[in-house]
């Protein structure tokens, strides 16, 4: 099944926690028929927003030979040079700045797009301008560990968005043969980061779209019900850890994504098909291992597919009471019906 450029988008807004900025950043998603092409579009028009605001500045490390003193004198380096001899001394000193660290991952990015494949000519043209509109900023290599030395203040929110765009562009990014030119590598035919990212885009869109003070939502670790017949035994025991859990109070639902395109084992004929035992078993001990609260809840494990070839809605019973559900969703329909449908599996009562 192929994903919809748009609800990629979608997923990826959620996933961060970013619809305030998905709605600062006027684009519509429909508009692009390549990914790398949505993604500039996104940067383009983020960009313009911090024209208009201003972009952030920050201080920086200067230095200089100088006749008026500015901030501290750095005597060994003067004397050294015998700076003295002509009236003037080296001076250390910080200054407002607009080549601040998240202003040049920016640049390098615009300047990494501007050379990449599949970008639509009136977008590149967009991207060059907002390029030169940062001449004072300084292009750098970027790395993994530099997207973590950031340092955001809380009200820098469309910076944040923003950065999570030239993160996953750098991710994605492939210089190819033709130096300095770029090609977007498709990560949404990847299924390992996908898996990851509609796992967390299941959980936040619930932590979003349900209210708190109906439901609870969040990851979950589950302790194994097992005593360790040595101390030494417990900490071989591995983690278990819901994908999602949403507690109301009435009832608990444990979500398990899995990001397949079926929820069958591949049959060798079509009447004897099963669910994937794997899958099942893990949702069962997820049920195995809840601890009950003193307070009596319906029980539902599901199990959710994002990407199987039929819609499959099956619910099976437990002699404990719980109830397992296979869910299918269909993420290449319209995503006001991708909506109702996340919300509708939460609302329906467990068997």
């Amino acid at each position: 099944m192929e994903i919809p450029i748009a609800n990629v988008y979608y997923l990826l807004c959620y996933a961060w926690d970013k619809l305030e900025e998905r709605d600062l950043v006027k684009i519509d998603p429909t508009q692009s028929t390549e990914l790398v092409d949505l993604f500039a579009r996104v940067l383009s028009s983020g960009v313009d927003h911090l024209l208009k605001k201003g972009f952030d500045r920050g201080y920086m490390d200067q230095s200089e030979d100088t006749q008026r003193i500015r901030g501290r004198i750095e005597f060994q380096q003067t004397i050294r040079r015998n700076l003295l001899d002509r009236v003037f001394v080296h001076c250390k000193f910080d200054e407002m700045s607009y080549d601040i660290l998240h202003n040049r991952i920016l640049k390098t990015t615009l300047g990494r797009l501007i050379k990449t494949h599949g970008i639509n000519k009136k977008t590149q043209d967009f991207l060059i301008e907002h390029w030169r509109r940062l001449g004072g900023v300084r292009e750098i290599q970027l790395s993994e560990q530099l997207f973590g030395q950031v340092q955001l203040h809380r009200d820098k929110y469309i910076y944040d968005f923003l950065l999570k765009v030239c993160r996953l562009l750098f991710e994605n990014l492939i210089p190819t043969e033709k130096t300095g030119e770029w090609r977007f590598r498709a990560f949404q035919q990847d299924p390992k980061p996908m898996a990851a990212l509609f796992e967390a885009f299941v959980r936040n869109f619930y932590k979003r779209e349900l209210s708190p003070t109906f439901a609870k939502v969040g990851r979950e670790d589950m302790i194994w019900n097992l005593s360790a017949l040595e101390v030494s035994f417990a900490r071989l025991l591995p983690k278990m850890q819901t994908d999602v859990s949403i507690t109301t109070s009435v009832k608990k639902i444990i979500f398990d994504c899995k990001y397949t395109d079926d929820p069958f084992e591949e049959p060798r004929f079509e009447a004897t098909r099963k669910l994937k035992a794997a899958h099942l078993y893990q949702v069962s001990a997820y049920l195995d291992n809840l601890i009950e609260g003193p307070e009596k809840k319906s029980r539902q494990a599901i199990l959710l597919y994002p990407l199987a070839k039929r819609p499959v809605h099956l619910d099976y019973g437990r002699p404990t009471g719980e109830t397992i559900s296979v869910r299918t969703i269909d993420l290449s329909q319209a995503w006001p019906a991708i909506h109702a449908d996340l919300l509708n599996l939460v609302s329906e009562p467990a068997q």
